[in-house]
């Protein structure tokens, strides 16, 4: 989410999902997601003045709704928001560039690129919602998201 006024000022500070979790407030502000009559709040990964980054609950539904962020008691008005069951994407490291790393966790880079035939990790989002799954802390045992991908 990007505008003005979203949050306190200050360098934005990535929220950890170890225990207890990425938080449902942060730096004065929460955010508020309605879709089919259902209310839910995504965690918070960070916030800034001017951009908001959080991850949707497994309980939010499939469809059109509305978003608001609140920021000191002040309720922005509702924004539309989409919601749909996956929509992947690869996360991003440095500019632009998209994260993969080999067998030992060392991001492929210019300098450290890959061999025919090793295998690599993307790193993406958005495979879909697993209710089975927490939203807030890092698991250990995550369960399979039932979504095909090919690459």
């Amino acid at each position: 989410m990007t505008g003005s006024g979203l949050s306190d000022p200050g360098v934005p500070v990535l929220q950890s999902s170890a225990a207890p979790g990425i938080p449902l407030t942060l730096n004065g502000t929460s955010v508020t997601v309605v879709v089919n009559g259902v209310t839910t709040h995504p965690a918070l990964y960070y916030t800034s003045p001017g951009q908001i980054a959080a991850v949707l609950p497994a309980a939010t539904p499939v469809g059109a709704g509305a978003l608001t962020v609140t920021y000191r008691g002040n309720t922005s008005a509702p924004a539309p928001i989409q919601v749909v069951a996956s929509s992947v994407g690869i996360n991003s490291y440095g500019v632009n560039t998209g994260i993969a790393t080999d067998a030992v966790g060392a991001v492929i880079t210019l300098n450290n690129s890959a061999s025919p035939g090793q295998t690599i990790t993307l790193w993406t989002t958005g495979l879909g919602a697993d209710p089975a799954d927490s939203d807030t802390p890092y698991t250990l045992t995550p369960h399979s998201v039932n979504t095909p991908l090919q690459v």
